[in-house]
């Protein structure tokens, strides 16, 4: 271990820098092939040691991702999703602005037709996404770090009489790495509390894993962008009045990513006439917006065990109804299940066939005798035929160095 210290400090003088993004970045597309990378012929090695710990990455899939309300509260597992998808939403926003930044350049001025307030400033969100992905992976993706992770899969692999990893495998590791690195970095872009709040909860996690202070866990080792979280959900990206969450309320859950992205960046295209008028009026806005409703349940579960996914909706408000729906086949769109209008989902037994992502949508009176309707963040639900064992020593070091993802999730899609 003495020697493993030594080596990692090492590594921390020898930071990975950049140039890390070129024109036409698309995190969405980094998610999905991270997630893609967990089901490689060439990582089956990797399979053998981790068993279902590979498939905690693809808890990241883009369609259905949202880590960043915030970490874990006391006695709870997984950080808090807000209410937005990540991946084409709002990580769309922010490759919109580095891929074209001089569409936006007039935003900052606040002078623009529709405009109240000047909105954020296209160069620094490039600015602040290197920036925070050498915060990150800086130490992490070092050579030298790398290296000694390396070493240590070998050596696990070796006491299981496994072949060793082939440099193809190696470079493979490195992308999945690398991609975890930008993907999670973004999240600090972002810029709220809460975001920030989630990845530094994940570099603790990782430094626990490692007995390492290699990730940071200090708000200020992250860069914001201009003006400070004008790209999180209660900022105003346009400074067209209406937040990011009211935007994405008005657009992402009945159009397209793109409609979103077109109107968070626009200032002539606030929503729909009449909504969200004013500062903190109208439905669902202020304090405490977005995440109405939540799925409770334990991932993963063993085969033929009695599961219940539960509905907890926030405190204030009586749901009218319940509709449970699950991702299709072909990972689309949600598919309402029939008959399954209750507050919670139950399956007694368990089969592995049920594994996959669910969602509920609730009704409730908004107080002026308005129906509204509301729906949680997917949730995923794996089921395995044996609930895993912690390994040796490999195991624990891939999954430190994986625990941007295992930290998120222990779900894996079937």
């Amino acid at each position: 271990m003495k020697k493993l210290l030594v080596l990692c400090a090492v590594g921390a003088s020898m930071m990975f820098t950049g140039p890390v993004y070129a024109q036409g970045q698309n995190t969405c597309q980094l998610m999905d092939d991270m997630v893609a990378l967990t089901g490689d012929p060439d990582l089956l090695p990797l399979v053998a040691l981790l068993g279902d710990t590979v498939g905690l990455i693809e808890a990241f899939a883009c369609a259905v991702a949202d880590f960043n309300g915030g970490p874990p509260g006391e006695g709870e597992d997984l950080p808090h999703p807000n209410g937005m998808l990540d991946g084409a939403f709002e990580f769309g926003v922010i490759d919109e602005l580095i891929n074209n930044p001089t569409a936006y350049t007039g935003l900052a001025s606040g002078t623009l037709p529709g405009q109240t307030v000047a909105g954020v400033t296209a160069a620094s969100v490039a600015t602040a996404n290197e920036a925070n992905f050498t915060a990150v992976g800086g130490i992490l993706l070092s050579p030298a770090v790398l290296t000694i992770a390396f070493n240590l899969i070998d050596v696990e692999l070796a006491e299981q009489e496994l072949p060793l990893l082939t440099q193809v495998q190696k470079d493979k590791i490195t992308v999945l790495l690398t991609n975890l690195v930008k993907v999670v970095s973004t999240y600090a872009t972002i810029g709220d509390e809460d975001s920030v709040a989630t990845v530094i909860w994940l570099g603790g996690v990782v430094n626990a894993a490692l007995k390492l202070a290699i990730l940071p866990t200090d708000p200020a080792a992250f860069t914001n962008t201009v003006p400070p979280g004008a790209l999180s959900p209660d900022g105003d990206a346009d400074g067209d009045g209406f937040t990011n969450r009211q935007e994405y309320d008005l657009y992402a859950l009945a159009k397209t990513a793109e409609d979103y992205i077109d109107a968070v960046l626009d200032p002539l295209q606030p929503g729909a006439e009449g909504e969200g008028e004013g500062e903190g009026e109208g439905e669902g806005e202020g304090e405490g917006e977005g995440e109405l409703v939540r799925i409770l349940g334990t991932t993963p579960v063993q085969v033929g065990s009695r599961v219940e996914l539960r509905a907890r909706v926030v405190q204030g408000i009586t749901a009218l109804t319940y509709q449970w729906s699950r991702l299709n086949s072909e990972g689309t769109a949600f598919v309402e299940i029939p008959d399954e209008i209750g507050s919670s989902l139950v399956f007694d037994p368990v089969e592995l066939q049920n594994g996959g992502w669910y969602k509920v949508v609730i009704t409730y009176d908004d107080g002026t005798k308005a129906v509204v309707e509301a729906g949680s963040a997917p949730f995923y639900l794996q089921v395995v035929t044996e609930l895993p064992v912690a390994g040796g020593i490999g195991v624990a070091l891939l999954a430190g160095l994986c625990a941007f993802a295992g930290a998120v999730s222990i779900r894996r899609k079937k």
